[in-house]
């Protein structure tokens, strides 16, 4: 692979232990398959036309088969080298393959100057010791380690066993404990054919660590150790990176004097490609190997890394007062967290509502939330109940301030949005109802009411799922809400508008399929409730491709339909809804069930991968496949749904928030029936957390079926058996 390149060592670079060069000679190796070589042309000529064109034909393809793989294998294990380069803008400070080699070579000499050994080849059977080859005198090299009774060459890195012409194997390195590297290393066999090989490239990491390492040495050399250790160090426990003026201000350049120094290293920071510039000019690490080598350099103590974090605490309390909001809500809580300040991050959160405007959001959320939660003096619970007593209080100071009822309105609207992911669901409600006072007066302007109601029917529908069962009195109130931001939407043309139109109509959707799962109310029978939410939904979606939503919101109306087929489904088993067309009762809502299984699988796979699994979306995905796998009678999947919901929504949602404590109470009855079903004694149902087997039965055609129809493969039945 060396030889392949241009940028290799050259050959005449090669220096053995002692100092002076070591002759290298090329030796082709037979790989099974290559043309004869060292016979007569015309001996060959007449081998050659005695074959069969069919047998040379198979010759060639199979030698072509073995170039190829030699070669893709060759080009694999220069990317992988490359990799390990960082470059820069500058071709002159680039690192070479040249250096890249000269560098590792010189690292291995100083760490193993005092450990050196001979190598010799390994003799095949019959060969003897007392007549070496005449070139084993070069063979000197670092050993790996003190066996060196077996042994193996750096080719066997592509090919697992290298031999040569007379069959016997060429070894360079000991199977033993290795060392890191060697020196130089040459083999002879019995025909005194002499090969270089390198027998052992250092590893990754330690390739890249020494490449790292060695460019913070240099910047060290140029200005100075301590500018250097400082501007990295922040760098590297900053969160989203550090702009140039951020860190001059966090060093004290210009009090310092340092202005030239620094001038030349934000150059070299801002010309190397391994640092970037994000969004907003933050510097901020490329390569996480890069973020390693400084830690391992500056940040092995404690003590250091506790002096930057403070630093970085320090210097965005200074700032929490100023414009740069976003950047202090990025950076602060999440440096106080670590750093376990709980009473200064309960400040940061409470103080002002800029954190919360910040960090609510698709990305933000669940860190808002366990931010809120933590606290050595405070449970789990009541951590919510002091951000509800925070956020009112900052509320009621705001109007007593004089703001104005729109900004007022606003903060409202996010505020009860937050409690109401957070369950503390009565406190949301009364901060609704303020903001309904406050579209009157604004005007009654439609917009402003619509998305009171809009928010009004989200938050009714997660506080009814909270309850064992849904309220009838919340749902049938909830889809009212709905229905009105939907009516009032609809009239707008603007883009804004109509996104508000869309989400209307999801939760229009979710809102009337629960009055039909629990039979009607209100105004609405199973049936009317159950039409209203498929228009709905359908609706949706609708709109939301004519704007060219992106993915999440087709994803959710995907859930959506789910919700609408399993309610469908749950009415049926009550009677509030016939079958249609030929089919039975029991046929249609198997189906329906089926349909909503698939479909709420498919939607919590694309929230994984659009959010990560700890979404709140992507939760409620959980709680509905482990239902209706329960329904389905798929106990063992049921279980594994229910228990990894039980566990997400406590790191997510905390274990005293009202759904985590739902989906515990879920899971535990479930283990309950089944355990109760088997007649289980105490004992017995502890063993029931290891497994729950679901009888199966193999058909007609060698398929494993559940009680209840084809068990499918899923995470969650490996789940059940990890408990």
């Amino acid at each position: 692979a060396m030889h392949a390149n241009a940028r290799s060592v050259p050959a005449s670079a090669a220096q053995a232990p002692g100092g002076g060069q070591m002759v290298v000679k090329r030796q082709s190796i037979d790989l099974g398959d290559s043309f004869d070589g060292g016979e007569d042309s015309s001996k060959g000529g007449k081998k050659a036309s005695k074959r069969s064109l069919t047998a040379t034909i198979e010759r060639m393809e199979k030698h072509k088969i073995v170039e190829r793989k030699r070669r893709e294998k060759t080009k694999e294990l220069m990317t992988e080298l490359q990799a390990l380069i960082p470059s820069v803008e500058n071709v002159q400070d680039s690192l070479t393959m040249n250096t890249v080699l000269e560098e590792a070579i010189v690292h291995l000499k100083d760490q193993h100057t005092k450990s050196s050994e001979l190598v010799v080849a390994k003799p095949r059977d019959g060969d003897s010791m007392a007549d070496p080859s005449p070139l084993s005198h070069l063979s000197l090299a670092h050993a790996f380690g003190r066996d060196a009774s077996s042994l193996s060459d750096g080719f066997s890195l592509m090919s697992p066993e290298v031999k040569d012409e007379g069959g016997s194997a060429v070894f360079l390195y000991p199977r033993g404990e290795p060392t890191s590297g060697v020196r130089a290393l040459e083999v002879t066999t019995a025909k005194a054919a002499a090969t270089l090989n390198l027998g052992r490239l250092p590893d990754q990491e330690f390739m890249q660590e020494t490449l790292y390492a060695k460019m913070l040495e240099g910047w060290e050399k140029k200005v100075g150790e301590e500018l250097v250790r400082q501007a990295l160090s922040l760098l590297c426990l900053s969160r989203e990176g550090l702009s140039q003026q951020e860190l001059e201000e966090l060093m004290h350049i210009k009090e310092r004097g340092l202005e030239d120094k620094w001038q030349e290293l934000a150059r070299d920071l801002n010309a190397d490609l391994s640092m970037k510039s994000k969004s907003e000019g933050l510097l901020g690490f490329v390569y996480s190997a890069f973020r390693l080598a400084v830690e391992r350099r500056y940040l092995k103590q404690q003590t250091a890394r506790r002096e930057i974090e403070q630093k970085l605490a320090n210097y965005w309390e200074k700032k929490a007062s100023g414009p740069d909001e976003k950047r202090i809500a990025g950076e602060l809580p999440y440096v106080l967290e670590r750093m376990g300040e709980w009473d200064r991050l309960r400040t940061c959160l409470s103080s002002s509502l800029e954190v919360l405007y910040q960090l609510y959001n698709d990305e933000g959320t669940a860190d808002l939330l366990r931010f809120w939660r933590k606290g050595t003096e405070l449970d789990e619970g009541s951590g919510y109940a002091a951000a509800a007593q925070a956020y009112i209080s900052r509320l009621k100071r705001f109007e007593s301030d004089g703001a104005t009822p729109q900004l007022l309105w606003e903060s409202s609207l996010i505020t009860a949005r937050f409690l109401g992911d957070a369950g503390q669901f009565s406190e949301a409600e009364k901060i609704l109802a303020r903001a309904r006072e406050l579209s009157k007066e604004l005007g009654g302007n439609d917009r402003f009411v619509a998305e009171v109601s809009l928010r009004c029917a989200e938050l009714l529908n997660k506080c009814a799922a909270s309850t064992p069962e849904y309220p009838l009195e919340i749902m049938v109130q909830s889809a009212f809400y709905a229905k009105e931001a939907a009516d009032l939407y609809a009239y707008m043309t603007d883009n804004d508008s109509k996104q508000g139109y869309a989400t209307a109509l999801y939760w229009m959707g979710l809102n009337f399929g629960t009055v039909c799962r629990i039979g009607g109310g209100g105004t609405w029978s199973a049936k009317r409730a159950h039409d209203i939410a498929e228009q709905a939904i359908g609706k949706c979606l609708a709109v939301r491709q004519e704007l060219g939503c992106d993915q999440s919101k087709i994803t959710e109306v995907l859930f959506g339909r789910g919700v609408i087929a399993f309610c469908k489904a749950e009415a049926m088993s009550l009677e509030a809804i016939s079958p249609s067309g030929d089919k039975t009762a029991e046929q249609e809502i198997l189906e329906l069930q089926e349909t909503a299984l698939a479909l709420f699988h498919e939607s919590y796979q694309q929230l994984c991968q659009i959010y990560s699994d700890k979404h709140l979306e992507a939760i409620k995905c959980l709680t509905m496949l482990g239902l209706l796998s329960k329904r389905l009678g798929r106990l063992q999947e049921a279980v594994g749904w229910y228990m990894k919901e039980v566990t997400v929504r406590d790191e997510v949602q905390g274990q005293m928030h009202p759904r985590s404590q739902q989906a515990r109470r879920v899971y535990t009855e479930l283990l309950d029936n089944i355990a109760e079903a088997k007649g289980m004694t105490g004992g017995e149902e502890q063993m029931l957390l290891l497994n729950v087997p679901v009888k199966q039965e193999p058909d007609g055609e060698g398929q494993v079926h559940g009680v209840n129809g084809p068990e499918e493969a899923d995470p969650a039945s490996a789940g059940a058996s990890a408990l």
